[in-house]
């Protein structure tokens, strides 16, 4: 018997696991693409969260893509009481950037962190865009990028100084990368190397060896 379908590879090994979008924190989401897609139809915010939290110390990459829609929110949050993951296990509205220890960059390019909002941080992005997400979680600094060039003269590189990065608050819980969803939909590379099933077009450099992005790590 022959398998029918398209065939699409990833770099998952059993010592070598990378994060999806997290099904069993989902509120009338839907799933595709081995879980690296979630999109909703409805008008009214609710969050996809990584399966896979962030460690407290260390500095990590992944690139979101949209996939539908323009309502975009991509961040991170943590897991106490009254974020945006515990409001969506409770079945309440959950937005990054307007919850407890959460961060976000909304479509329009404005930031937010816990309901603080500074506009006109990033270039505003589309479906046309990558946009990529630096967590350094020793100095508690976080950075977009979009095609490739870090937003707001962000540098990585620069420790506990923070050039153009946004502060994640401080939290004994663990972070977990997460997108809002509101009649939109998101695509995740959290290393595999695909948007849904179309593979990334020129592979960027990657320090850690693990793991294929569209751009330089």
């Amino acid at each position: 018997t022959v398998a029918g379908g398209t065939l699409t590879n990833t770099e998952d090994c059993p010592s070598n696991v990378f994060a999806t979008w997290n099904k069993l924190v989902a509120q009338g989401d839907t799933f595709t693409n081995g879980n690296t897609t979630i999109a909703r139809g409805g008008a009214s915010w609710r969050g996809g969260f990584s399966t896979i939290g962030l460690p407290s110390t260390g500095k990590f990459y992944w690139e979101v893509k949209l996939s539908t829609g323009t309502n975009a929110r991509i961040g991170i949050t943590d897991d106490r009481a009254g974020s945006a993951i515990d409001l969506q296990n409770r079945g309440q509205a959950s937005e990054l950037g307007e919850q407890t220890s959460s961060v976000s960059l909304a479509q329009n390019g404005s930031a937010n962190i816990n309901t603080s909002q500074t506009s006109n941080y990033s270039a505003s992005f589309t479906s046309s865009n990558i946009i990529g997400v630096a967590a350094d979680m020793t100095n508690m600094k976080l950075y977009y990028s979009k095609d490739g060039v870090f937003q707001n003269s962000g540098v990585p590189t620069s420790g506990s100084t923070g050039t153009g990065a946004l502060s994640i608050p401080a939290s004994s819980n663990t972070y977990f990368p997460g997108v809002s969803v509101n009649a939109s939909g998101y695509h995740v590379n959290f290393g595999n190397g695909t948007f849904g099933t179309t593979a990334v077009s020129s592979a960027g450099s990657n320090a850690s060896g693990i793991g294929i992005f569209e751009y330089d790590v």
